[in-house]
């Protein structure tokens, strides 16, 4: 009984010093949860190794909604992408820089919550669009690949919570 109460006193007491994770939070994308999500298919099984049974390979038939939300964060009410999006921006570029999408076009969409009036929101969801694709430009991917959007609150993720943190995101979408 002793040793019981001991174990769950210390699993509490390890659940209380560790940092929450907001539920609203959207995980970080890697590249190749991105290159599936553009392409539809899953990356083909790594060279000398073999795929197990129920995998997708290369050859599998596209299929999905071909595009991607993203977790990059922007300071508040600004463009300015945060420090905290660096590990998402560094997915991106490996996924947009590898073979399986180099041809294809793509819209960097940007979005946010209902706070704020509608075409500040818009104005607003179109320059961190514009921030993303200058970061992509300034790490040597061609802007003609590219088009910007800023779709503001007109496309929320969570519409039951216009203002819930999950609806201010960078959307990447195939256009072809």
């Amino acid at each position: 009984m002793k040793k019981h109460l001991t174990s769950g006193l210390l699993a509490i007491a390890l659940s209380l010093s560790l940092p929450a994770t907001p539920a609203h939070a959207q995980a970080q994308k890697s590249a190749e949860e991105i290159v599936e999500a553009l392409t539809g298919k899953k990356p083909p099984c790594p060279k000398g190794l073999r795929c197990r049974a129920g995998e997708l390979t290369a050859a599998d038939v596209e299929s999905g909604p071909q595009k991607v939300d993203l977790n990059i964060q922007f300071a508040n009410n600004s463009a300015e992408i945060l420090p905290a999006a660096a590990g998402q921006l560094a997915e991106l570029l490996r996924a947009l820089k590898g073979d399986a999408v180099t041809g294809l076009r793509l819209e960097i969409a940007g979005h946010t919550s209902a706070t704020g009036s509608a075409a500040h929101n818009r104005d607003l969801s179109l320059r961190r669009a514009k921030a993303v694709q200058d970061y992509l430009e300034a790490h040597n991917l061609p802007t003609d690949r590219f088009s910007i959007a800023g779709y503001g609150f007109d496309r929320l993720l969570n519409s039951d919570h216009p203002k819930a943190d999950e609806n201010r995101r960078v959307e990447i979408r195939r256009l072809d």
